[in-house]
C-alpha cells in the first residue's frame, strides 16, 4: 500500500477525485441558496468556490490539517490492511470505515453537541468507504492521503454558506452534500478509472497493440 506508481496516473486520479470532492461540496451551498428562494448569481458561484480563501497567504489551513493524512496511515494503512487478511475485501472496508466514523463520536466529551457529531461519524464513515475502497483499487496511500488532507483544507469555503444554517439542516448537508453524494459519485470513479488505467489487463492491452 506504499505504492506511487504508476505516478502519471496516481496524480491524475487523485487531481480528479478532489474536483470530484469540491464539485459536490459547493453544490450544497447552491442548493441551500435555492431552497432559500435567493437569486443565484454569478458573484454568488465565484465565492462558493473562491479556493484561495482556504490557502495562504489568506488561511493556513493548509498547514494547519496537515496531519489528517496520517489518519490514513492509521485507519487504511494500518487498521485495513490488517482487516484485509482476516476478512473478504468488501467487509474489511466496511469494517475500517465504520472504525473511521465511531472514533469521531467522543468529540461529545469535550463539549460538542451530540447532532453535529452524529453526523460528523455517518459523513466520516461514509467517506471512509471511499477511502477504503480507494486505497484496495490503487494499492496505495498516496492518494488517500493527498485527498483526505485537501478535503480538510477546501471543505471551509466550499460549506460556508450552509454553516449559517440550523444545526439539523447543517448535519443533513453535510452527510449528503458534505461527503456522502461525492463518496458514492467517487466510488464510481475510482472503479471506472481503475479499470480502464490501473488494472493489469489495462495494460497488457496497450502493450498488445
Amino acid at each position: 500500500m506504499t505504492s506511487i506508481q504508476p505516478f502519471a496516473r496516481l496524480l491524475v486520479l487523485t487531481i480528479s477525485c478532489v474536483l470530484i470532492l469540491i464539485v459536490c461540496q459547493g453544490s450544497g451551498s447552491i442548493v441551500y441558496r435555492l431552497t432559500q428562494g435567493k437569486p443565484l448569481t454569478l458573484e454568488f458561484i465565484s465565492a462558493v468556490f473562491n479556493l484561495a480563501l482556504a490557502l495562504p497567504p489568506k488561511s493556513m489551513l493548509l498547514f494547519a490539517v496537515f496531519f489528517s493524512m496520517f489518519e490514513e496511515v492509521t485507519f487504511r494503512g494500518v487498521l485495513l490492511r490488517m482487516l484485509l487478511r482476516k476478512y473478504p475485501i468488501r467487509r474489511a472496508i466496511i469494517y475500517s470505515a465504520l472504525g473511521f466514523g465511531l472514533v469521531h463520536f467522543p468529540a461529545v466529551l469535550t463539549g460538542r453537541a451530540l447532532i453535529p457529531t452524529l453526523g460528523q461519524v455517518v459523513w466520516a464513515a461514509l467517506f471512509g468507504l471511499f477511502y477504503g475502497y480507494l486505497v484496495v483499487k490503487t494499492d496505495s496511500l498516496a492518494p488517500a492521503m493527498i485527498v483526505h488532507w485537501l478535503s480538510n483544507v477546501f471543505q471551509e469555503p466550499l460549506t460556508a454558506y450552509w454553516q449559517t444554517a440550523s444545526i439539523g439542516i447543517r448535519t443533513l448537508y453535510g452527510i449528503i452534500f458534505g461527503y456522502g453524494l461525492a463518496a458514492l459519485l467517487l466510488i464510481f470513479w475510482v472503479r471506472f478509472f481503475s479499470k480502464r488505467w490501473l488494472s493489469p489487463q489495462s495494460d497488457n492491452n496497450r502493450n498488445s497493440r
